[in-house]
């Protein structure tokens, strides 16, 4: 995480891009249909999310901790 952003790269274009918090509450949900999606993240409290990242063949799952 760099200025309250992070950056998502992907080899093939992000179909969606969805941010959940520690109690699995959608914090948000972008669709950037491209390779790369960066997600301003200055307006979320402290603490533990977790973001679904799905392409159109994989579905990974990333951990980021806002400090």
């Amino acid at each position: 995480m760099e200025n309250n952003s992070y950056i998502i790269q992907a080899k093939s274009s992000i179909e969606e891009v969805t941010i959940y918090n520690v109690l699995g509450e959608k914090m948000g949900q972008y669709n950037p249909f491209s390779n790369q999606c960066k997600i301003n993240m200055s307006s979320f409290s402290s603490g533990i999310y977790f973001i679904t990242c799905k392409t159109s063949n994989k579905l990974f799952n990333i951990k980021i901790v806002k400090p």
